[in-house]
């Protein structure tokens, strides 16, 4: 409770500090006003809307690539398995690791 009434304290101390240093001199004022900014002559050429998007399309091809390598050629090449038994031993992991966090994030990260 006490460091919070000295940090406030101090918040407030500087900044009655700052507002009477700023209102010393009688013909600056302490608040000023900002002009509207125009608007440009010509459209911006960095075109960042393109770069983005190229950028996402570029990151999606290369997570489904990585997704097929990783089930093409990884671990989970294995023989024949009835699909419910699949389903419920991937539900049954899901509940497992959503319990535990750390678990989760190492799986979904893939170490």
């Amino acid at each position: 409770m006490t460091g919070r009434i000295g940090a406030w304290l101090f918040c407030v101390t500087a900044s009655a500090g700052v507002y009477w240093a700023a209102g010393t001199d009688v013909k600056t004022p302490v608040i000023t006003v900002v002009e509207q900014p125009e608007l440009p002559a010509r459209p911006d050429k960095r075109r960042w809307v393109l770069v983005e998007s190229f950028a996402l399309i570029v990151g999606l091809f290369f997570a489904v690539l990585l997704a097929y390598g990783r089930t093409s050629f990884g671990a989970y090449r294995d023989a024949e398995v009835d699909e419910s038994t699949e389903l419920n031993r991937a539900v049954h992991e899901f509940r497992q690791q959503w319990r535990q966090p750390k678990r989760l994030i190492r799986t979904l990260v893939g170490r």
